[in-house]
């Protein structure tokens, strides 16, 4: 039930300044109170709650702070159809004035400049009709017009790139309604309004805030009707872009000089519905609302329907991408080489939960990997060495490859690639092995002619081992490239015969814990050595030890940090010196 209550008696002339010069809307508050405003003993009064907001950027009744392109017209056509929106219920009468009613709202304006817009809303009244019980007044049921509304709006803050918009607004509202059925004001109205938003993606969410001033307060049936405080909060969620919107909202007023002080003064009306683009610009709008606190004027019911026309600018955000190609008219392509074709700003291309902004920009289109290492700078940690193979292919992910063009693809350094037993910094010739012939053995190149005459110190004696045996990374499995070089290095070892001893010692990393690297080693040089006697190497011949994490990394053999096994060599009695060189002996 919708009731029409008397008002409390209205304060004093200096109290209404007094509390005015204190609100938001001073001055016009003061334009509106100083005047000897006349009390007009009549029914004429504009108690319509509903006005439909104008443009393109708007929910229903609430606007958002753009406004339309300089010179761009715009225009709309709505009609609002509403159930028992007035009722007269006093100690000695309970009449039903207004038990349906229809109107439509003419619209149209223009933008100017970029930051600002004027329009015209013209009510017309297409029918009304009272309850059988009324008979209080007699209200006219034919057609008639509501007050006119002239209305100027301007933005303050921009936010076309998303985030929070300001703007305000002024109008009034000339006396040509039809006072007897409740759709005019005897004098002009003086509307003024502020209006913030915060646009993201496809949603804005607009909270409206403004006052009505009525230069003649109007006493209806006893009730006394003077300023307005006007409200509203909604949201414009663009479902599909450039074709559907949702939209919900909630709007009311208050008395302006008493907010909130008594609920019989208070209105607060539930709108919700969508707007369906149709062509060039032009869209169906169907709503459905109702009386949520039903002062005078609020409806039980509100059916809203209407064609809105505001032609579309070419590229509304100025991106560089038309608006119907633009899946985000209104906010500005990032242009960052990621899905700049959709005309959305991406914050987190890769979707790793790390802005782009705080990402540098070499990873924007990595998603971190959250392994537990620097999992806060937005880079995939996959490639531990820096080789440029990710770890899930690199075989050694530890060590970085060389990139020397010979297996570069499985991620392991190759210090030897030509497997002659002469590491690749020494070797003059890497990928050719050296041809063990007592001539120039260690240059590392093949040497086609043997040398004839002088001294043939044996390449037995000369003979160094410096492989690099690995292991699965932090254990003391062998894998595929270790147990190849065993092979080999078992081949060498039993087919010389001046050797007396092969040292083995295993190392672990210098990074963990001391005591876990310690015994990690010794499991490292326990499996060489086991491997080798698989291999038919003499037992005798093997001195195996662990040392941890001892090797200074100034002699690892594999390019930096601890290695995983040192070999070194002692030979028999029969290897002596001969100019300087270990020769074996003549037999």
């Amino acid at each position: 039930m919708t009731f029409v209550r008397r008002f409390p008696a209205r304060p004093d002339a200096g109290g209404d300044f007094a509390l005015g010069t204190v609100a938001a809307w001073a001055f016009v508050a003061f334009v509106a109170l100083s005047s000897a405003p006349a009390e007009a003993q009549v029914s004429d009064a504009n108690l319509v709650t509903y006005s439909p907001a104008a443009g393109r950027y708007r929910v229903f009744t609430l606007q958002n702070t753009m406004v339309s392109p300089h010179f761009q017209p715009y225009g709309a056509v709505m009609f609002s159809l509403e159930r028992e929106s007035l009722r007269l219920d006093t100690a000695t009468k309970d009449e039903q004035l207004v038990a349906f009613q229809s109107l439509a709202y003419v619209t149209a304006g223009i933008g100017l400049y970029d930051w600002a817009q004027v329009d015209v809303t013209m009510p017309v009244g297409l029918a009304l009709s009272s309850g059988p019980d009324v008979k209080s007044v007699d209200i006219p049921t034919g057609p008639g017009l509501g007050d006119l509304l002239i209305q100027v709006r301007g933005k303050a803050l921009d936010n076309t790139d998303g985030g929070w918009g300001f703007g305000g607004s002024v109008g009034v509202t000339i006396p040509t309604g039809d006072g007897q059925q409740f759709r005019g004001d005897p004098g002009v109205d003086v509307m003024v309004g502020l209006a913030a938003d915060y646009r993201a993606s496809r949603v804005a969410t607009t909270l409206n805030v403004g006052g009505r001033f009525r230069t003649e307060t109007v006493k209806f049936f006893g009730t006394e009707l003077s300023h307005d405080l006007t409200f509203g909060l909604g949201i414009d969620y663009e479902a599909w872009a450039n074709h559907v919107n949702f939209g919900l909202e909630f709007f009311g007023k208050t008395p302006f000089l008493a907010p909130f002080t008594d609920v019989g003064f208070l209105s607060v009306e539930m709108l919700g519905g969508t707007k369906i683009a149709l062509w060039e610009g032009l869209s169906f709008e169907l709503a459905v609302g109702a009386g949520v606190v039903r002062a005078e004027g609020v409806p039980l019911v509100r059916f809203i329907s209407g064609l809105s026309w505001s032609p579309r600018v070419e590229d509304s955000d100025a991106d560089g991408i038309h608006d119907v190609s633009d899946a985000c008219p209104l906010l500005v392509e990032d242009e960052d080489g990621f899905q700049d074709g959709d005309g959305c700003p991406e914050a987190d291309n890769d979707g790793d939960g790390i802005p782009d902004i705080a990402e540098p920009e070499e990873c924007r289109l990595l998603p971190e990997d959250r392994n537990g290492v620097r999992d806060d700078d937005g880079c995939p940690d996959e490639d531990h060495d820096g080789d440029r193979l990710i770890d899930i292919v690199d075989r050694c992910p530890r060590d970085a490859e060389d990139h020397d063009s010979f297996q570069d693809e499985d991620g392991c350094p190759d210090f030897d690639n030509d497997a002659d037993s002469i590491l690749d910094i020494y070797d003059e010739c890497p990928n050719r092995a050296e041809t063990y012939n007592d001539f120039k053995d260690d240059d590392g190149c093949p040497d086609l002619t043997p040398p004839v005459g002088g001294v043939a110190c044996s390449q037995k004696c000369k003979y160094r081992i410096n492989a690099v045996v690995r292991f699965v990374e932090g254990s003391a499995e062998l894998d595929d490239q270790g147990r190849s070089t065993l092979r080999r290095l078992a081949e060498e070892i039993n087919t010389n015969d001046l050797l007396s001893t092969v040292g083995v010692s295993g190392y672990a990393s210098n990074e963990g814990d001391r005591d876990s690297m310690d015994r990690l080693a010794e499991r490292r040089a326990r499996t060489v050595a086991d491997y080798l006697l698989g291999l038919k190497v003499r037992s005798a011949l093997l001195d195996v030890r662990g040392l941890g994490s001892t090797l200074d990394s100034a002699e690892s053999n594999d390019g930096g940090g601890s290695r995983t096994v040192k070999f070194t060599v002692r030979f028999n009695s029969q290897c002596t010196p001969v100019d300087g060189e270990k020769c074996a002996r003549p037999k």
